[in-house]
């Protein structure tokens, strides 16, 4: 029985890249030398084949691809001749197989991405694309939070994405934000960003957080402060104006304000240690709590109601 040779492969790239087309040619023979026309050969790139056939000189030349999905790294292209089944050739040829090494690579991704951190809501922006500048649209994007995935997005028409989260129960320090794309049944190469911000929380319990804008974060404290505020605007706006009314008064009416308390004053009963005392909000003169007007400024004591 004579023996089949496929010799001379050869393949246009040893980098080959899904989806792409590359070329493959070689020579079938016997194991004397003497060349097979027309004769099918099967080449196999991961789990898709193609069929060409031998030319009347015994030689094969194809375009042929990897498929999307395939494995990146080192791995066989091969070429495989079957004797034509009910015909001489199985009883005069043997089965041949050739693998032809090469490796296979996917066209790198672009992700680009950024971090704004603000009142406890973290909103991270960016763009996908080739390196070409291609956009990459409707991809898959994956986030993560000090390496536990918080959530996913999808990319635009234009290649853009954004995503958002909440803060609240971060703790003080360095975290870390991961934008992943996992290129999964894709042509492009897997790509991620890292991003670094801190987050501080000084003693007068004001929490800022630092990311790529420096933006500063509110805490629990001073958000719940700010909404219980936001609930009094129309309190506050009145004393504002009453504050504003007894200013005009003193000016039209001429009248003058009454001096500092004295050091006699300070150290008269009245004036002990035993009585609740508070700073004037405007001049920080030391008056007592229950006092509606500031007797060095003439001003309103808004603290009264508050302490």
């Amino acid at each position: 029985m004579v023996g089949t040779t496929i010799t001379n492969v050869k393949v246009s790239s040893t980098i080959v890249f899904p989806g792409v087309n590359f070329t493959i040619s070689g020579l079938l023979e016997t194991s004397s030398g003497v060349v097979l026309p027309y004769k099918n050969v099967t080449i196999t790139c991961a789990y898709e084949s193609f069929r060409t056939m031998t030319s009347g000189f015994g030689v094969f030349n194809s375009d042929i691809s990897f498929p999307p999905g395939s494995q990146a790294g080192p791995t066989n292209v091969t070429v495989t001749y079957t004797p034509y089944a009910y015909s001489q050739d199985v009883q005069m040829y043997l089965l041949t197989n050739t693998p032809v090494p090469v490796t296979v690579e996917y066209p790198q991704s672009v992700l680009s991405a950024q971090a704004f951190t603000e009142s406890h809501a973290l909103a991270v922006t960016g763009n996908l694309t080739t390196q070409a500048h291609t956009p990459l649209v409707f991809r898959n994007i994956t986030i993560y939070l000090d390496g536990n995935p918080v959530g996913n997005t999808t990319t635009t028409s234009t290649g853009s994405f954004a995503f958002s989260l909440m803060t609240e129960t971060l703790s003080n320090g360095t975290h870390e934000i991961v934008v992943s794309y996992s290129a999964l049944n894709d042509i492009y190469a897997p790509s991620k960003t890292i991003l670094h911000f801190d987050v501080v929380v000084p003693s007068n319990s004001t929490v800022s957080a630092r990311s790529t804008s420096q933006v500063t974060q509110i805490s629990e404290a001073t958000t719940q402060s700010f909404l219980t505020n936001t609930l009094i605007i129309p309190a506050i706006a009145t004393v504002i104006l009453l504050v504003f009314a007894l200013d005009a008064y003193f000016v039209v009416t001429r009248r003058k304000k009454p001096e500092a308390i004295s050091e006699g004053i300070r150290s008269s009963p009245e004036f002990s240690s035993d009585v609740p005392v508070v700073h004037c909000e405007y001049c920080g003169t030391l008056i007592p709590r229950d006092s509606n007007f500031c007797d060095h400024c003439g001003k309103l004591n808004l603290l009264r109601d508050r302490l």
